[in-house]
């Protein structure tokens, strides 16, 4: 599985928060 970080982007990641930086 691909994490959603990568097609989300950094800016996603602040948006959605730690959660995804964890993964």
């Amino acid at each position: 599985m691909v994490p959603p970080s990568i097609h989300i982007g950094p800016a996603g990641i602040m948006a959605h928060g730690p959660k995804w930086r964890l993964r």
